[in-house]
């Protein structure tokens, strides 16, 4: 009965272990075993028979001393009724006790990976625990090494007519963020997963695999560079951009990775387990245009970074796809481009589960002081799916003391319908997503200093991140 079973970690918690209730969150420094217990709610008993009103018993010889007779019969009466009421509610009581019993005896649990949302409909029992109520109420689950790194794992009890509902309180959000993160292993391979140990074509599509412990879920640049002798290494441009933008998952592991180093483990897909491993996959292009930068014979290496902290991981030596002009060509039925762009299949943001949140801001002035007809500047200040841990929002507006001043209008895509705090008039967000009278503090002026703004800019216009500006009036 999953609206009526709620779920919280047994307490006390381990020392390596932190709860966010109002979140419904709980995260583990490393993998491991960790217990639930179930609280029952009120609603579990929604439709018992009504307890019966208070009925004071006499005995016989209190009956007796009943001074007046019609009293004594109508005590009597009364007394029968109530008995064969006790028997009635007796019978009433156990028929709903053998009911909540037997529903409770089909209660299942939930233990599955969450990718960037839950699908009630998908929620199903894991084959791995028994059915029915545990004893004290508590299970014992282990979280296990091939999901260590910030991805979420669901759990929940429910039963045959009470499905699961994906929502806390009635279920759990459980990560474990794991210690140091390791590249453990390259391997460069063909699109049938056999490892590339001679030079390549340039044209050819092949595969990078990563292999990565404490990572799963992160958001990772990875990039691409020519091994040079003499210059200085050449980094190769991926479609304009400098890097691939991907996520370490879990892949199924393959016959050439068996006995290879990495973190491999158990999944069950569909009650099959079948075994895992944690790993970057990039399809890669040897693109025509790197001979042009690099040359004719190249030695690619990848660069792998952390978005979360900015830093490099140390990626192992020798990890080398060769390209020579005399190389085997590797194709594919499957068209290959360097596509930047490999994020969002798992989110490790708790913040993008709450029922209350915004996905996106926008903001927009028009690039005179009067709106309307005229043309206005948009920009993107967040979107969840793109940068869901950016902890800053900045908008850059250009604006005068007097001529060029500007009207700013902000858009929200917010959903606060479910809000935690619905019920709290001073902490919901209804109706106020964004405290404004925070914003004029966070205003930064420029010194004020009058200067020839022709001599700084040389051309008619000038760009900031996104955006373009030009030159219409002093002050702009």
């Amino acid at each position: 009965m999953s609206k009526n079973l709620h779920l919280i970690p047994k307490m006390p918690l381990n020392k390596d272990q932190k709860f966010d209730k109002a979140m419904g969150c709980l995260t583990l420094s490393k993998a491991g075993s960790f217990t639930v217990e179930i609280i029952p709610k009120a609603g579990l008993h929604e439709g018992a028979p009504k307890k019966l009103p208070p009925f004071k018993k006499l005995t016989q010889e209190e009956v007796f001393k009943i001074p007046d007779i019609d009293d004594r019969k109508r005590y009597v009466a009364d007394h029968k009724k109530r008995e064969a009421d006790e028997a009635e509610y007796e019978k009433e009581k156990k028929a709903f006790n053998d009911k909540i019993s037997q529903e409770l005896a089909t209660l299942s649990w939930c233990w599955q990976v969450v990718g960037n949302k839950i699908d009630p409909k998908f929620i199903k029992h894991h084959i791995d625990y028994p059915t029915g109520m545990p004893k004290n109420q508590q299970q014992l689950f282990n979280f296990p090494e091939l999901l260590v790194g910030g991805g979420f794992v669901w759990v929940e009890a429910f039963t045959k007519n009470d499905p699961g509902t994906g929502k806390t309180p009635n279920g759990l959000f459980v990560r474990a963020t794991g210690e140091t993160p390791k590249i453990v292993r390259v391997a460069w391979t063909d699109f049938d997963c056999k490892p590339i140990t001679n030079p390549v074509k340039f044209g050819s599509k092949v595969l990078l695999n990563i292999y990565t412990t404490h990572l799963y879920g992160q958001d990772l640049e990875v990039g691409l560079w020519d091994k040079d002798t003499v210059d200085a290494d050449d980094l190769l441009p991926i479609s304009n951009k400098d890097n691939f933008t991907c996520e370490a998952l879990i892949y199924k592991l393959l016959p050439n990775e068996i006995n290879k180093t990495g973190i491999s483990g158990n999944i069950k897909i569909n009650g099959k387990s079948e075994t895992h491993v944690q790993k970057i996959k990039i399809e890669v292009l040897v693109d025509q245009k790197w001979e042009d930068k690099a040359g004719s014979k190249l030695k690619i290496y990848p660069t792998v970074k952390s978005q979360e902290t900015g830093k490099f991981l140390q990626v192992p030596k020798d990890c080398y796809l060769e390209v020579a002009p005399n190389g085997k060509m590797h194709e594919t039925v499957i068209e290959a481009t360097n596509n930047p762009a490999f994020v969002g299949k798992v989110e490790t943001n708790i913040a993008s589960f709450r029922p209350c949140r915004y996905d996106s801001i926008k903001g927009s002035y028009a690039k005179k002081a009067n709106r309307e007809n005229n043309e206005a500047i948009e920009i993107e200040i967040f979107n969840s799916k793109t940068e869901a841990s950016k902890q800053k929002l900045i908008m850059p507006v250009i604006a005068g003391v007097r001529e060029a001043r500007r009207d700013v209008k902000i858009v929200l895509d917010s959903k606060t319908d479910e809000c935690l705090f619905i019920n709290d008039k001073t902490k919901s967000h209804k109706g106020k997503v964004i405290d404004l009278s925070l914003i004029q503090g966070s205003i930064v002026i420029a010194d004020s200093t009058r200067i020839n703004e022709h001599l700084v800019f040389s051309e008619n216009s000038f760009k900031i991140g996104s955006l373009n500006f030009s030159k219409e009036e002093e002050g702009h």
